[in-house]
């Protein structure tokens, strides 16, 4: 019976696969080259942080707190205060009960509302919830303000073969997973909407739009997010030189190039199947912040220091931040005062931003 169920599910994901190529559409995908001033480049000296946080796996201030996810810990999340990094509380368990979490990918979408703080909370594959952190907080257990359990067979295909979502006013906005799809050619980064009320698959919109190449890690994404004010995406490609800003309302998308150096895709497949550029996102009201490890090989990250790249929201390069460390996760007050780093180590070191970016 296991067996008979697992090839229903593999035959609509061929089938939602089909379906998605025949709906798709590339509404003004555009590669900007526009880097062709300098921009300053300052250099940061980052002051160690006595986090009793043990590998983190994401990071994210808000508000007063620093956010950080320990998926190797029985709680998820743990929220400490930003002055004194005391810890406040920990919350998230995996497991399969009401306010558990079988897979969680971090903190992938989170926004002020009425004064309280809220978090998308994305359980791969059984449901979507919104939790109340501030009410988390208070209560000292998990606040969930409304589920979305994926139930029904269009939303467990569509569930199945995304990796992020994100809730758009009343339809969420999924990212497709081609390693979840059968039969798919085109590893282009892109979108699918879903309407949850009607219980409906909507149309699928593009991120990137490059040439079909026969290795697909090329567009396994590095940093991703989501402004719900700015109502834009920020996707980035690990393996390529390039990022993307998706307008959510109009579906249009523009690539862009870091010092326009385009990736020469046929030299990385023969010559550096490892080579990394851009990994780590994080936003601000102002301002992306990219971590960009310059094409090195990825065995190599541990071993040299990193750059960020800021752009507004609008893809305008600020400026580049030269970083003494190897750092992975990242996350920035929205006062474009401090950013938070892991490092290669395991610890958590914060950086003062120059006051010509804030």
């Amino acid at each position: 019976m296991k067996t008979l169920k697992f090839i229903v599910l593999l035959l609509m994901l061929s089938m939602t696969a089909c379906h998605q190529q025949e709906s798709a559409f590339y509404r003004h995908v555009q590669t900007s080259l526009s880097d062709t001033m300098p921009v300053p480049v300052y250099s940061l000296v980052g002051d160690t942080l006595c986090y009793d946080a043990l590998w983190p796996t994401d990071i994210l201030t808000i508000d007063s707190f620093m956010l950080i996810a320990q998926h190797k810990d029985k709680n998820l999340i743990h929220v400490y205060r930003l002055n004194d990094t005391t810890r406040i509380g920990a919350f998230l368990q995996k497991g399969g009960g009401p306010e558990e979490v079988a897979m969680w990918n971090g903190f992938t979408q989170y926004w002020k509302e009425g004064g309280e703080i809220k978090l998308l909370i994305q359980s791969y594959p059984n449901y979507v919830a919104i939790m109340n952190l501030t009410q988390t907080l208070s209560q000292n257990k998990v606040v969930y303000e409304k589920r979305f359990p994926f139930q029904s067979d269009s939303a467990n295909v569509i569930m199945a073969r995304s990796n992020v979502v994100y809730k758009v006013d009343n339809r969420f906005l999924m990212s497709r997973a081609p390693e979840r799809i059968s039969g798919l050619k085109d590893y282009n980064a892109c979108f699918q909407w879903f309407d949850y009320s009607s219980d409906k698959p909507g149309q699928v919109i593009y991120a990137t739009d490059q040439p079909l190449h026969p290795v697909p890690f090329l567009y396994t994404p590095g940093g991703v997010c989501f402004h719900p004010a700015k109502r834009k995406i920020c996707f980035s490609c690990r393996f390529l030189n390039m990022f993307s800003l998706l307008d959510v309302d109009t579906g249009n998308a523009t690539q862009f190039v870091p010092e326009n150096k385009v990736t020469d895709l046929d030299a990385l497949v023969s010559e550096k199947k490892d080579a990394t550029f851009l990994g780590d996102v994080a936003y601000t009201d102002k301002y992306l912040y990219l971590v960009n490890y310059g094409g090195i090989s990825a065995r190599e990250i541990n071993k040299t220091n990193s750059k960020i790249e800021v752009y507004d929201w609008e893809g305008k390069h600020i400026s580049t931040l030269s970083v003494p460390d190897p750092i992975y996760y990242i996350t920035v007050d929205n006062a474009d005062r401090t950013l938070y780093a892991v490092v290669h180590n395991g610890g958590m070191k914060k950086y003062q931003l120059p006051l010509q970016i804030q």
